[in-house]
């Protein structure tokens, strides 16, 4: 067999090859370099969603190994009746979460595995979508040659190659809105029952991800009465065909969104009528060099990201396929269409052009630049896709310009794949060369702070100590992207919401366009993360910060109202490992002890040498008929005392110290809480933390 023959379109063994080859190449990437990308804002939030919703199902459904999972018990102090984002599609988190348990992912605590644990699960699922791109594009073009083609440009396509790893918001609905969108085309094209009950169940599984997706449903049977009316297919196969595809997707959405089963048809309502006007917040946008706000979007905002951010290869072919079909449609625009093909391509432009327009005329709050609206990217790469055979076609006849427009594209995806190894991994940080120098003066860069896990990953590098403080310089926050970092590492770092108390300063530019070292010079650059000449994230230095540990002072109060005072002292604040130390959220008069353990540690200054005591103010968890708190209080490894507590408020411990206390470089105090209890078991509180008590405030005399 020669090598054309091999290639030929129909040949089913080459297909079998060529596509079995590129994925297994695209998977093996992946698995190599998903550990390597930082956290973006959401994810944590994602993770809670996700975890809601299990905790109700174990609850409805009476499921122990969910009842008792201690991981997930944590977050039961969320209800998913009362929790705000309930209104959202869980599914991915539902999904995510619970083979996060089931396969024990990071032992319930090492939030460093589960995150990456999820980041090998969202580039799972991208994989299976980018599958559907080029089964969409191998239908459409009758050519598998063709669909690798628009699936290269996909993968070749920085910004969504960067958040197949992280972005478990719009890659993964991108990804699902392209299978379910697969599935509706050929459903369309060829509506039997086995067709209509793969587009019922994924469209249903795209509208649990994001209530978005309901545009698929209306465009299915749009197309579907379209069809009949030019006596395409009959009508009665339409109406019977139509009511099982509605029911079955009404069944498989309630069935997968467990907010919806006490009440399906209200709550489903609610959630569009939430969609239709939500604004999780008024976020100020760097945009053209100006700052605006996310609910005063100048009509340009969405089409001026697409156009920056994508390939200019892509998008001028994708132009020409656009037009193309526009033109197409225009010479006989009664006719609709005059072949699958053209049908295939005009909804290829309903869905990219569709949800731009809703968003300019809608006035819709988007922010983040056009992440709301990835999923209609497989579209704009098959019309670019179709843009580039019109070119190949055009030029048959002058084989120079076929050639030359040929080596165009190759050079043009080789450059784009060059830039794509140089940046990695913040290839979501791409713009093409529309933006000009100077990104940061013109927009938001790295939006989510993707690049704050090297600023922080060379501070610790660079600094031993076992506590570094460090403040976000801009819109960002340092401690989601610390969540990434090794729990050992983590814990070295304290981030600080006062410039005065951090050691160094991080910072993305990212609604401060700030830089330190020129406004003052005690600030000095000591690192840069840059893409190619642009400066991506800088990190500065304090110089007149005495580096080291706090100094306390005798008679001086320790207020655990204040975050910094939490993070410097209570061991474990907000990082819950087994058998370790662990407190809870930070209130407005201080933080409670979770679980049955909970610690303490201040360093030892000079100023402290003549101290006698250490006096702890501590809350309890009491009520008539729970009347007491047992603490067994442990100095340094040493049972001290174990003290009553009989009073919700102001429980005074006093701690005596002896010289040999004072003489280690720092007394740590441990708690062993043998009467925690939960607010719920009370009666007191919807709250299934394991609490007893709480610290509000410490004094050295």
């Amino acid at each position: 067999m020669d090598i054309h023959s091999f290639f030929d379109s129909h040949n089913r063994k080459a297909r079998a090859w060529c596509v079995s080859l590129f994925f297994l190449c695209w998977f093996a990437l992946g698995i190599s370099i998903y550990k390597q990308y930082g956290i973006s804002w959401d994810e944590s939030i994602e993770r809670t969603t996700g975890i809601v919703s299990v905790n109700y199902i174990g609850d409805k459904l009476h499921l122990s190994p969910i009842i008792n999972n201690e991981t997930l018990s944590r977050f039961k102090h969320h209800q998913l009746e009362t929790y705000p984002d309930r209104v959202f599609g869980p599914l991915f988190g539902i999904i995510s979460v619970v083979l996060e348990r089931a396969l024990h992912i990071g032992g319930g605590w090492n939030e460093k595995e589960i995150f990456q644990f999820r980041h090998l699960l969202t580039f799972l699922i991208v994989l299976g979508g980018g599958f559907a791109i080029f089964r969409l594009s191998e239908r459409r073009f009758s050519d598998w040659r063709i669909g690798l083609l628009t699936l290269s440009f996909f993968v070749l396509s920085p910004r969504f190659f960067a958040e197949s790893f992280y972005n478990n918001k719009d890659l993964v609905f991108l990804s699902v809105f392209a299978i379910a969108t697969n599935c509706m085309i050929q459903f369309i094209l060829k509506p039997q029952f086995g067709a209509m009950i793969f587009a019922a169940f994924t469209a249903a599984i795209v509208i649990d991800i994001r209530i978005t997706g309901i545009v698929l449903p209306a465009v299915t049977l749009t197309i579907l009465i379209l069809r009949a009316t030019k006596k395409e297919i009959l009508w009665s196969a339409i109406g019977k065909m139509g009511a099982l595809y509605l029911i079955a997707i009404a069944i498989a959405i309630v069935a997968m969104w467990p907010w919806l089963w006490s009440s399906p048809l209200p709550r489903f309502l609610e959630a569009l009528k939430a969609f239709s006007r939500w604004t999780r917040s008024d976020s100020l946008l760097f945009f053209m060099g100006q700052f605006i706000r996310s609910t005063q979007l100048p009509w340009e905002y969405a089409p001026v990201w697409i156009a920056i951010t994508t390939p200019l290869l892509y998008l001028f072919t994708f132009l020409i396929g656009a037009l193309a079909t526009i033109f197409q449609f225009l010479k006989k625009p009664f006719s609709l269409w005059a072949s699958e093909e053209q049908l295939q391509d005009l909804i290829f432009v309903g869905l990219c052009a569709s949800p731009v327009l809703a968003v300019i005329f809608l006035h819709s709050v988007i922010y983040d630049g056009w992440r709301h609206l990835y999923f209609i990217y497989p579209s704009i790469l098959l019309l670019a896709t179709k843009g580039c055979i019109i070119i190949w076609r055009k030029f048959r006849a002058y084989p120079p310009l076929r050639i030359s427009s040929t080596v165009i594209l190759i050079v043009s995806v080789l450059l784009t794949a060059n830039w794509m190894v140089h940046a990695h991994p913040l290839q979501n940080v791409y713009f093409n060369a529309l933006v000009g120098k100077n990104w940061k003066s013109k927009f938001d860069v790295d939006y989510w702070g993707l690049a704050n896990r090297q600023a922080l990953e060379y501070i610790l590098e660079a600094d031993p100590r076992n506590t570094i403080t460090v403040f976000a310089g801009s819109d960002s926050d340092l401690n989601i992207s610390a969540i990434i970092l090794d729990p050992n590492d983590r814990v070295r770092i304290l981030v600080v919401n006062q410039l005065k108390q951090a050691d160094y300063i991080i910072t993305n530019y990212r609604a401060n366009p700030t830089n330190y070292a020129l406004k003052d010079p005690q600030y000095k650059l000591i690192y840069e993360i840059k893409i190619g000449d642009e400066i991506i994230e800088s990190v500065f230095k304090n110089n007149h910060r005495e580096m080291g540990a706090p100094v306390l002072k005798l008679n001086e109060i320790i207020d655990f109202k204040d975050p910094y005072n939490c993070r410097l002292f209570l061991m474990g604040m907000q990082k819950p490992m087994p058998d370790v130390s662990s407190w809870s959220s930070q209130e407005s008069w201080g933080v409670w002890a979770e679980g049955r353990r909970a610690s303490i540690r201040f360093p030892i200054s000079t100023s402290l040498q003549t101290a006698k005591s250490l006096n702890l103010t501590l809350n309890a968890l009491v009520t008539p008929g729970w009347p007491t708190q047992r603490v067994n209080i442990y100095v340094n490894g040493k049972l001290n005392q174990t003290a009553i507590l009989t009073s919700n408020l102001n429980n005074v411990i006093h701690i005596p110290l002896t010289s040999s206390d004072l003489k280690a470089e720092a007394i740590t105090v441990n708690f062993l809480l043998p009467d925690r209890v939960t607010p719920s078991k009370l009666g007191i509180a919807n709250d299934d933390r394991e609490l007893s008590v709480g610290i509000t405030s410490a004094v050295f005399h």
